[in-house]
This record gives structure tokens, sequence and C-alpha cells, in this order.
């Protein structure tokens, strides 16, 4: 199946040949944010980071790339297979999707994000799994950081994507049962 889509798509199989399917599934992500004319350098998250810098501020990440690489990496091998199936299955209505997302996010809905981010989840049980371990655990941790930064005073100015803030699992409802 995943040869037969790379075939359609015109994408060459020597990039994928010998990598595991979870690292297949980021390389179609970014390949797919790249083509829609995405910049991760000009992106809101490195606004702020840039910010911060040029302010002298300490930065603490919530989680490091290497832990997000882990997090992929040491997924099951059926995790993995549903993490590619779920891609290819969102493949063809991404640009969409991204547009509706972004569209959301500027005039602050989060109920039409959540209803966007999650709805796969919600609507394909099989996923579930999939959705407990890139959402559902990393809000669990994140929480619990952010927790610790605020009981250790100041003020925290904290940035994390969209699908980590939304929902009954997302970050804010956790963060508010922690109060």
């Amino acid at each position: 199946r995943f040869q037969g889509f790379l075939e359609e798509r015109g994408l060459p199989l020597a990039v994928f040949q010998g990598l595991r399917p979870w690292m297949s599934a980021a390389t179609l992500q970014v390949m797919e944010i790249q083509r829609v004319g995405f910049d991760a350098e000009i992106g809101i998250e490195r606004h702020f980071l840039r910010l911060a810098e040029q302010q002298a501020k300490v930065i603490h990440e919530l989680e490091t790339a290497d832990f997000q690489l882990r997090m992929l990496a040491e997924m099951s091998d059926e995790l993995q297979e549903l993490f590619l199936i779920s891609t290819i299955d969102e493949y063809a209505s991404f640009a969409e999707r991204i547009d509706r997302m972004i569209a959301a996010w500027k005039i602050g809905d989060a109920t039409e994000l959540a209803n966007m981010l999650l709805q796969d989840y919600e609507e394909k049980p099989e996923l579930r799994p999939l959705y407990q371990r890139i959402l559902i655990d990393r809000n669990v941790g994140m929480a619990e950081k952010i927790v610790d930064r605020l009981e250790d005073g100041g003020n925290w100015f904290v940035i994390v994507g969209a699908a980590h803030l939304v929902g009954e699992q997302g970050l804010v409802e956790t963060l508010r049962q922690d109060a």
C-alpha cells in the first residue's frame, strides 16, 4: 500500500527504503508541510524563541527534539504502522486541513480546532492508541513540567502545538484538573 501511495504521487521510493514506518510518516508530513509553503524558520515558535534569545530570557523546553524522536522511534511496530497509515489517509486533504486549522487558530476557535485535530482519533477507535502515545501521554508529561515551573514562581510563557491545547485531555483541561 505504501509503495503504491508513493508511486501514485511520484515520490521517490529510494528516499523511504530502509526507513521505519514512523520515520516514513514523519518524512511525508514534513514534505507536505514544505510543499504547501510552510517554513519552520518563520513559524510562531521560532519567532518567540528568537525574541527570548534577544531579551536574554532563559528557555526551558517541555520536550526536547531528542525526546520527540525517541517517542516515535520507540513506538511498537503496530503503532508505527498506524502512524504511517493515518498519514497516508490524511495526505490528500492535508493542505485543506492545514488551512482550516490555521483559520480556526487565528480566530481562537478552540471547538473547531478540537474537531479538526481530534476527529480522526474519535471516529476511528483503532487510532486511539496512537492518540494516547502522540498526544495524551505527552500532555501529561508537559503538564507536570508546567506545574513544576509554576510552583517555582515567576512568570512563564509556554508554547506548544495547537493539538496539545484542545480537547478534554489537552493541556488546558489537564492543568485545570490539577489546579
